[in-house]
């Protein structure tokens, strides 16, 4: 564990949930002032509950979130979802963030036990960040991409039921990161042993996100086949409907005439 000043952890919490915050709200066009006002409150809030809680701040977070959610007539579980994947991506990019500044520093100052970098704590915290916001750009970079090449068959943002299910395996995932580094930080896990662990599981992740992804597109696109189905079925039926009372009424027209 490396030992950082209080101004530097505020600097670490606010840089952590900065990100979080900002995408959320560009995303569903969350600019107005009132908002925005919000949100640097709520930035303040959780920069300074970070130094004392550290991790279990996001959870408490995910948490409130939920509970804002729940208050109100209808969840929207669409919202819930994008906010605990922000979340969920921002804890793993801190972590990675850590372990690669950690490793710079050892490299650069020759330092030969974790207990050294708490001397150099401002440096650190600023390697940190830096690198924290390089992968976020490189992350938003990778999620823009996907977003164009599934946009068109892979709109879930109306779909209740989809988002329900998918709300609790995102759920299931945020746990188990926050499980992950709560228990290695607890039980003193190497950094090592700590990175290779979150490296596996973030790409065990990535395979079950991706397989999840290309099941879920193939749903959408089989339930907008039976529904374009359903339509055509519903207009042919019209259409005989319509040729009947047509026949009909010349028939009458027929009989009138005699």
């Amino acid at each position: 564990m490396i030992e950082v000043s209080i101004l530097d952890g505020i600097a670490q919490s606010f840089f952590i949930y900065f990100g979080i915050i900002v995408v959320y709200n560009f995303i569903f066009g969350n600019t107005g002032v009132k908002n925005i006002v919000y949100s640097l409150i709520l930035l303040l809030i959780l920069s300074l509950i970070g130094i004392f809680l550290g991790d279990i701040t996001s959870f408490f977070l995910a948490l409130g979130m939920i509970i804002r959610e729940r208050r109100k007539p209808k969840i929207n579980y669409y919202h819930l979802n994008v906010f605990l994947m922000l979340l969920s991506s921002q804890i793993v990019v801190l972590a990675l963030a850590a372990y690669f500044s950690r490793g710079l520093l050892y490299l650069f100052l020759d330092l030969h036990q974790i207990a050294d970098l708490s001397t150099h704590s401002h440096l650190f915290t600023g390697v940190e960040i830096v690198t924290m916001c390089i992968i976020d750009l490189l992350a938003l970079q990778f999620g823009h991409v996907m977003i164009k090449r599934y946009a068109g068959s892979l709109d879930i943002s109306n779909d209740g039921e989809v988002n329900k299910h998918l709300f609790t395996i995102l759920l299931a995932v945020f746990g188990s990161i926050e499980l992950l580094l709560l228990i290695s930080n607890f039980q003193g896990v190497t950094a090592t042993i700590q990175l290779t662990l979150l490296l596996t599981f973030v790409l065990m992740l990535g395979l079950i996100s991706w397989q999840a992804l290309e099941t879920t597109r193939v749903y959408i696109l089989q339930k907008k086949v039976a529904t374009e189905k359903l339509q055509n079925e519903q207009l042919d039926n019209y259409l005989k409907s319509v040729e009947h009372q047509y026949l009909e009424l010349r028939k009458f027209k027929h009989d009138y005439k005699i």
